[in-house]
């Protein structure tokens, strides 16, 4: 579960670059984010495992 926590957190954070930085999104990328995670794991795997933050992302 707590990679779970991170991806959503990871792919959160890319959405919210990709959109331009917009301030009061969070909870409709965070929203975004998890259901992408719940789409990879119902069909049984990791469809963008290379995605990272950088150590400096960590403390969003």
């Amino acid at each position: 579960m707590a990679d779970d926590e991170l991806r959503i957190r990871q792919l959160a954070y890319r959405i919210w670059e990709s959109e331009g930085r917009p301030e009061g999104q969070e909870q409709r990328h965070w929203e975004m984010a998890r259901k992408i995670v719940a789409a990879e794991r119902e069909s049984g795997r990791d469809a963008h495992p290379d995605i990272e933050i950088d150590s400096d992302d960590k403390d969003m």
